[in-house]
């Protein structure tokens, strides 16, 4: 099974929201339904971390649960096991890389690797929402969800 890693700072917020946004497109996606899958974590994650409230209400929303979820700080290895990784912003793609130089080929921002398929996407970041109002987290996850819509429509196995 493939998997695509996906990364922020804390794994509470941004991270999370995309693992979950993936999943659920993947569990209802024929073509790719036991394929692939998503893990996330965060580069300066606490173990063991919940997901914060308002990724939580905002996952609510579209009819995710991710209240189980618990933080996982990045380490080596699971950037090692990522068949794509996709950081919410470039300095968390820097982190990685730091970590792991030679995951360069299968390491992109959410936005560069949305970019490939829609332009529109380009110049994109996924504003951290970390302890701003629940409307900015509804913000940050459907940006997240536009660009994984058309990653997902794309993606090959």
């Amino acid at each position: 099974m493939k998997l695509v890693l996906f990364v922020c700072t804390g794994n509470t917020c941004r991270s999370i929201m995309a693992e979950g946004i993936f999943n659920h497109m993947i569990e209802g996606n024929e073509r790719l339904k036991g394929k692939i899958m998503a893990k996330s974590a965060g580069v300066f994650a606490i173990e063991g971390d919940t997901a914060s409230d308002g990724a939580i209400k905002a996952m609510e929303e579209m009819g995710i649960d991710i209240k189980d979820h618990r933080a996982r700080r990045l380490v080596p290895s699971m950037i090692r096991e990522a068949d794509i990784i996709l950081a919410m912003t470039h300095s968390h793609k820097d982190a990685i890389l730091s970590m792991v130089p030679s995951a360069a080929a299968k390491t992109y921002t959410l936005a560069e690797y949305g970019a490939k398929f829609d332009k529109n996407f380009k110049e994109m970041n996924i504003e951290d929402p970390y302890g701003q109002s629940l409307e900015v987290y509804r913000k940050s996850a459907n940006d997240i969800k536009r660009i994984l819509e058309v990653i997902v429509e794309h993606m090959e196995i």
